[in-house]
């Protein structure tokens, strides 16, 4: 495998952690007040940005680099790439969603019922559609693009 697609694939892995990080600070913001302090919307606000930001770039550089390389090797489109594409659509939405929530919310957002089950559907969408990538399309784009190199 070339050099350049070692370093991508090192690089999205690497996004993981980063990504795993914020939804960790987001699950703290919003279930982490027993003691009854209010979240500041302002704060929310800012991770969600964060994380959402984090995730468009993660997702360009697998939509617009990782998996154009794989089609041209593998010559047809595979269902895993075209299962990651669906859930990064996913994602985006539930983030704009969680986002908006956090927005209109009157008083402190992260006693919002609806907050919260957001949080909890983006948390565990990320973290299955991460574990999909980890366990399925990274060794298959390792093995495929290595293909290519042979």
């Amino acid at each position: 495998m070339p050099s350049e697609q070692h370093r991508l694939l090192a690089q999205l892995f690497k996004e993981h952690e980063t990504l795993e990080q914020k939804l960790v600070q987001l699950k703290l913001l919003v279930f982490g007040n027993a003691d009854g302090s209010d979240s500041s919307k302002d704060k929310l606000i800012d991770l969600i940005d964060s994380l959402q930001e984090e995730i468009k770039q993660h997702v360009e550089r697998e939509e617009y680099i990782l998996f154009p390389a794989m089609l041209q090797v593998m010559g047809y489109v595979s269902q895993p790439i075209e299962v990651m594409k669906q859930e990064h659509a996913q994602l985006t939405e539930q983030l704009k969603q969680l986002r908006e929530e956090v927005r209109c919310s009157k008083g402190p957002a992260h006693r919002s019922p609806v907050l919260k089950r957001l949080v909890r559907e983006v948390a565990h969408a990320l973290y299955d559609h991460m574990y999909k990538e980890n366990r399925l399309l990274f060794p298959m784009a390792r093995y495929v693009l290595t293909k290519k190199g042979d």
